[in-house]
């Protein structure tokens, strides 16, 4: 594995890191299903060197098709576009390259080692395992099911409904929080304030951050922010604290409730001041935000718009602020011209606008070549004391073109004036941007609902626009990339396992095990109320290519018997007995190695621990279903066990049931032509009839006991 790593240019990192959990977990379980077949026909007396060669050959395709399908699954992943594509690449060749170095030492290393090293019982243990007690429990589980066919698969809908019924309870993310045991707390004063009552301000809220036990230090920039940098422009009025929390496995509270717990303290704290609550996630966004943008044809129904949902949004339940491109302003000197007053003195608009423009930001007047042929432009600017201040502009003088002059403040209105730092435009349309920063007890869907019909409940104009931006946004592309990544998974499973078994009917069978995933999908989200997001997504999408896994050295198994001459009956319940314990011990070792990634250990932890309670879930339910509801499928897609409950009379009275007749296609149904009639017109003796009806009795009666 490491060696591909290697060549394909990989480091070890949370992606890389994650796909080797979860291929410990896989990685045994071809080795499992060999070595577990080899001692098998060890416990039935056959020498090591035997044991070996036929153990290993009759699952060698079982375990090739099942390590090809969870191969296959991670192709389509491997060509989805964006953040999604790029974090979950390395997971799957990871996976992947662990997988087929685990194939080609379960078919040549473990063969050789079992057949030097294993040893043959004295006495034939295979005999003793078919008369435990879980032996024979499973027999008549699987007798039982066969019999009530309908009502298993009855039951299995209905589970599958209430799983698909309950994963649209968890909520819906983009990816989760991770925790960085960091934030920040951004102090606003109204503009003015002095640096004096900046730094106060900050004193008090440090004093509240000193006694909470989960910080381990801070800092505080005063005057700027981190936006402006230490060296940025003076703001008087604002200020920012950065504050570093204890160490990840020295604290019961994430970061994020922290900041929601001295939320409260730190406004109270703040005063009149504005008090915002900043974390940076390991992924360039910020955790528990929803942002999005509202349009309009024009600006006055775009401010009417934008202060009512600013009202409304402030009051909903989990939203702990909202923000929007209007709030935050920026001081600066206005200046309108007035028309009929600059055109009077011979002016344009447009030349007293290009006046001001040369006077603020100053006008390139020459060009000066250094000795090392470096060209350097020369500015020429008014200085700071007349840009900067409305009465200097006002007396400005213009030249008009008679030769004489007037002032800036004859054909303009200056005056000191606040703006929006930022002015956006969608499609030419004045916008902005709302940012909904929520608690950690939603998710990001319960919140996009919310907002939603509250924004409804306003019935805005219809030329007013909301469009979603950042996660919502990005998980909505997701989710249509990697719905179509399932459907092609189950395309490539089905393909390789057409190819290996030569046949499209078997194959549709063990596809069918794929739907089982969602009932212990349901159960484990709920459980741990993780929400469903991409990483459990792709959970799904590897459960896909691993729980077919089982069905298919079921099937495998079912297929051997019959081509040796069992019944299709008797070889469904041969395979089920046979092959039950290395389903469950590749299972297990595979839920085993999820465990650490599901309990989310170490910092950082948190993006991959939904996909591994997503598999540990989907794993439990489909391997126990799959036991019992691929052998009722697969009897209802083969001729011999089709008609399985069908009943056929003997002469005496007796109910035979139709698949212990040999010859099928010359049996008589109740109430039309008897056995014997069938026998004297196959030209068979009294005495073979006799015979024939007394084993089928018997076998009828052997039935009724192992049922009872």
């Amino acid at each position: 594995t490491f060696v591909l790593l290697y060549f394909a240019d990989y480091s070890l990192n949370i992606m890389t890191l994650g796909g080797l959990a979860l291929g410990i977990g896989m990685l045994v379980d071809n080795s499992i299903v060999v070595i577990e077949n080899i001692h098998r026909h060890l416990q039935m007396g056959k020498c090591p060197k035997e044991a070996a060669s036929i153990g290993t050959k009759e699952v060698a395709g079982a375990i090739t098709a099942s390590t090809l399908t969870t191969i296959a699954v991670f192709l389509p992943v491997l060509f989805i576009s964006g953040l999604i594509g790029n974090l979950f690449k390395e997971l799957g060749f990871t996976v992947a390259f662990s997988l087929l170095a685990s194939l080609a030492v379960a078919l040549t290393v473990v063969p050789m080692i079992a057949s030097r090293f294993l040893k043959a019982p004295n006495e034939n243990l295979e005999e003793k395992r078919r008369q435990s007690k879980p032996i024979q429990w499973m027999e008549k589980a699987t007798r039982w099911a066969l019999g009530h066919r309908f009502l298993v698969l009855a039951l299995t809908l209905l589970l599958l409904a209430l799983g698909g019924l309950g994963m649209t309870t968890v909520g819906m993310q983009f990816l989760p929080a991770t925790d960085e045991s960091f934030f920040t707390i951004r102090v606003s004063h109204e503009n003015g304030t002095s640096l004096e009552t900046t730094e106060e301000t900050v004193r008090r809220i440090e004093e509240v951050l000193a006694e909470e036990n989960d910080i381990q230090d801070y800092f505080s920039l005063i005057g700027s922010t981190s936006s402006q940098g230490p060296v940025g422009a003076s703001a008087t009025n604002e200020a920012e604290i950065f504050v570093t929390t204890t160490e990840l496995d020295q604290r019961e509270r994430s970061t994020l409730e922290i900041s929601e717990d001295l939320k409260k303290d730190v406004e109270s704290a703040a005063g009149e001041a504005d008090v915002s609550f900043n974390q940076q996630g390991s992924l360039g966004t910020e955790p528990n935000t929803l942002t999005f943008t509202i349009k309009a044809d024009h600006e006055d129904r775009l401010d009417e718009a934008v202060r009512a949902i600013q009202e409304e949004l402030s009051g909903l339940d989990n939203v702990n602020e909202v923000i929007n491109d209007q709030i935050d302003t920026v001081e600066e000197i206005q200046i309108t011209v007035d028309r009929e007053k600059a055109l009077n003195e011979g002016f344009v608009p447009a030349q007293v606008a290009q006046i001001v423009n040369q006077v603020t930001r100053g006008q390139p007047a020459t060009q000066l070549t250094t000795e090392e042929s470096d060209i350097l432009t020369v500015n020429v600017k008014y200085d700071e004391s007349v840009t900067e201040n409305v009465d200097a502009l006002k007396g400005l003088l213009l030249k008009k073109a008679d030769g004489t002059f007037t002032t800036l403040g004859e054909v303009t209105t200056i005056e000191r004036g606040e703006s929006p730092v930022t002015i956006n435009r969608d499609n030419q349309q004045p916008a902005v941007q709302f940012t909904v920063k929520y608690g950690s007890g939603a998710t990001l869907s319960e919140i996009t609902r919310e907002v939603t019909k509250a924004i409804d409940d306003l019935d805005l104009p219809d030329e007013v626009e909301l469009s979603f931006t950042g996660d919502q946004e990005l998980l909505q592309d997701s989710l249509d990339e990697l719905g179509l990544a399932f459907v092609l998974a189950v395309v490539f499973v089905y393909l390789v396992m057409a190819a290996q078994f030569e046949s499209f009917k078997y194959p549709f069978v063990i596809i069918l095990s794929i739907p089982l995933i969602v009932i212990g999908v349901m159960i484990a989200l709920t459980a741990t109320r993780t929400p469903l997001g991409v990483t459990a997504i792709i959970g799904l999408i590897i459960l896909a290519g691993i729980v077919v896994n089982n069905a298919i050295v079921l099937v495998d198994y079912i297929n051997q018997k019959k081509a040796d001459g069992w019944r299709t009956y008797e070889a469904i319940v041969e395979a089920v007995n046979v092959r039950t314990r290395p389903i469950i011990m590749t299972a297990t070792t595979t839920m085993l190695g999820l465990v650490p990634l599901a309990l989310g250990y170490g910092e950082g932890a948190e993006i991959q621990q939904p996909l591994g309670i997503t598999v540990i879930g989907g794993l439990v339910s489909s391997t126990f279903l799959t036991l019992f509801v691929i052998p009722v499928i697969y009897s209802l897609f083969d001729k011999e066990t089709r008609h399985l409950n069908k009943k056929y009379v003997t002469p005496d009275g007796q109910l035979i049931p139709a698949y212990l007749l040999e010859n099928k296609e010359k049996k008589t149904e109740v109430g039309r032509t008897s056995l014997s009639k069938e026998a004297e017109q196959e030209q068979m003796t009294k005495e073979d009839v006799i015979r024939l009806l007394e084993k089928i009795i018997e076998a009828s009666k052997n039935e009724r006991k192992d049922e009872e």
